[in-house]
């Protein structure tokens, strides 16, 4: 069985892609064509085509698509394409090559116009091809796709720590991107419990940064915790990649996934609830609608996007902390297993589709 994954994103870069590799390259021959520009990932068994990226910004695209519609021709066996704007060309230049669509993400910019202009570019490229994965049920409503010819694959993860927890005192951990989130309300909340609580020890450990056009929004958290002099139990690390996060996740026991309750958030799901939760982490999730279905009082607690409930969270946690438990949290959401999604979902879908 011969597999062709196409994808912008260099291999080892998109974990859901990197997931399914590793765990289905001992079923399937793979090959990922994609960008190059950063320290390479290999992995045994994984034949990785690189195209040059670094050429003119013009000539990049065309670059990419001349080149993976070359490979596409002559290649024998299934292709699967993670979506970027333009990709149905595939289908409308080789149409008769049986082809499946991957879709991570909708548009998430604060802009709503501009989303909806976006998830209507999505759903018309999305039919163009023969069969079309969705990571939730929540974004394949959203855009009106049929579901004859379409299925959910959902967001999974590994345990990235198997540190047994203790759950006092509180070492927050917030693991993601820090721009378009505002994050700079859970320090209003953190120094709100600080100034009440001032003998209570606590701790928040901040992983990631923003792009560099949201980058001023990084720049004034860091203002943030300078002015209200935080730097004692605020922490800023940067962007760490995925592979060298467990000494965060054997530190802390409490997870922030903090996504701020809008329209183009409400169906995406969050990896670092699974992360969290699958390594022992109590989740303070917020209430987008993807996050209520998988956090539940077992595994952590739903709050709103405010500084106010941040505080209320956080006071409820050092009352309450004793009933925490961390195996009720580890095995909450054992059904998200990367393992298990590619073997028990996505494997059938290609073997249906292709083989």
């Amino acid at each position: 069985m011969n597999l062709l994954i196409i994808h912008k994103t260099q291999f080892g870069y998109h974990n859901n892609a990197y997931k399914l590799c590793q765990y289905l390259h001992n079923r399937i021959d793979i090959t990922y064509l994609c960008f190059d520009g950063r320290e390479k990932i290999d992995m045994e068994g994984i034949t990785i085509k690189y195209i040059p990226a670094n050429i003119p910004k013009i000539f990049r695209a065309s670059l990419f698509m001349l080149a993976s519609l070359w490979t596409v021709f002559f290649w024998r066996g299934g292709i699967m394409i993670y979506y970027f704007p333009g990709c149905e060309w595939y289908k409308k230049v080789i149409p008769h090559k049986k082809m499946l669509l991957d879709v991570r993400t909708l548009s998430v910019t604060e802009d709503e116009y501009f989303n909806k202009k976006q998830d209507i570019k999505l759903k018309e490229a999305a039919e163009k091809f023969d069969f079309v994965t969705f990571l939730s049920e929540g974004m394949r409503n959203k855009i009106g796709f049929p579901h004859k010819n379409s299925a959910i694959v959902p967001l999974g993860a590994d345990m990235i720590s198997d540190l047994r927890k203790n759950y006092y005192p509180i070492k927050l951990l917030y693991v993601g991107t820090l721009g378009n989130r505002h994050l700079e309300k859970t320090l209003e909340g953190l120094m709100l419990f600080v100034k009440k609580h001032p003998d209570i020890p606590i701790q928040y450990h901040i992983v990631g940064n923003a792009e560099v056009k949201q980058k001023q929004q990084e720049l004034l958290l860091h203002e943030y915790v300078k002015k209200h002099n935080m730097d004692g139990f605020v922490k800023f690390y940067g962007k760490i990649p995925n592979r060298d996060l467990k000494p965060f996740f054997d530190m802390c026991n409490f997870g922030v996934s903090f996504v701020p309750i809008t329209s183009f958030y409400n169906n995406q799901p969050v990896t670092k609830t699974f992360e969290y939760a699958m390594s022992g982490l109590y989740v303070l999730g917020t209430a987008t609608a993807e996050n209520a279905k998988v956090i539940n009082p077992d595994n952590g607690i739903i709050i709103r996007d405010s500084a106010e409930s941040f505080y209320e969270t956080l006071v409820w946690l050092v009352d309450n902390y004793n009933q925490i438990s961390y195996d009720k949290i580890t095995s909450s959401l054992i059904q998200y297993r990367w393992e298990t999604i590619e073997n028990k979902i996505m494997l059938p879908i290609l073997e249906n589709l292709f083989f």
